[in-house]
């Protein structure tokens, strides 16, 4: 399971009913599962009522696509800790390797995959110590000259396989093509508005998982994806 592909998914019971959108992620201490979901409930809108949130155990959770068919269950508060995804990546000896944007947790896991300037690394548990920032033992670097959409792989072959690209890890791609994964930490150039003209990002802003959260919700992932790459938008 990709951590990341939760975050802003809408939520709805196995009736139709929509139960709101997640929000963060919970994992247990060793990282290996997901443990419950802090979700919002935004409520009804234009009507003065505020947005709710509430935790609901992952064991609730029946489907994971396009969006979240889950069971009506909620628990007092969280259990685990919130997934490290959007921190910052470095290795052992101060060297910038990029930014964290997704663990897998399931069979094998986690897995913690890193993206810098379009290149993704994938590093196993073992070889990474996580706190505010993620530190990777310099014994684990991979080979280098790598770029665009390839990915390199730190994990042994026989356990995770050799994915050519993101989407061979069983990812769900991104609306209209987006490459979500790769805007974490990138800067927004001009402020995104929704179409009520509230901001999604601020200029000057770095992209974390809440602003992608937002943006998802919003279908602004694409132009929130050109935003990072040029003033015409």
């Amino acid at each position: 399971m990709e951590v990341s592909t939760m975050i802003g998914t809408e939520i709805f019971s196995p009736a139709g009913e929509r139960l709101g959108y997640v929000k963060t992620v919970y994992l247990s201490k060793d990282r290996k599962k997901i443990t419950c979901l802090l979700c919002v409930d935004e409520g009804e809108r234009g009507e003065g009522e505020g947005d709710d949130e509430f935790v609901m155990p992952y064991r609730a959770v029946l489907s994971v696509k396009d969006v979240i068919i889950a069971k009506k269950a909620r628990i007092a508060k969280a259990i685990g800790s919130p997934a490290p995804v959007g921190i910052s990546v470095y290795s052992d000896t101060g060297e910038a390797l990029g930014t964290l944007c997704e663990i897998l947790v399931g069979d094998g896991g986690p897995v913690y995959v890193v993206t810098k300037n379009g290149v993704r690394t994938i590093y196993e548990d073992k070889t990474v110590t996580v706190g505010e920032a993620l530190m990777v033992s310099s014994s684990a670097k991979g080979e280098s000259g790598l770029s665009g959409e390839e990915t390199r792989a730190v994990v042994p072959v026989n356990t995770y396989g050799a994915p050519q690209s993101f989407s061979d890890m069983g990812g769900r791609p991104a609306a209209a093509g987006v490459d979500r994964l790769n805007l974490l930490g990138r800067q927004v150039k001009i402020t995104v508005r929704d179409k009520n003209g509230e901001a999604i990002a601020e200029s000057g802003e770095k992209i974390t998982p809440e602003i992608l959260s937002r943006a998802r919700r919003n279908n602004l992932l694409l132009r929130l994806t050109v935003n990072t790459l040029t003033n015409l938008v």
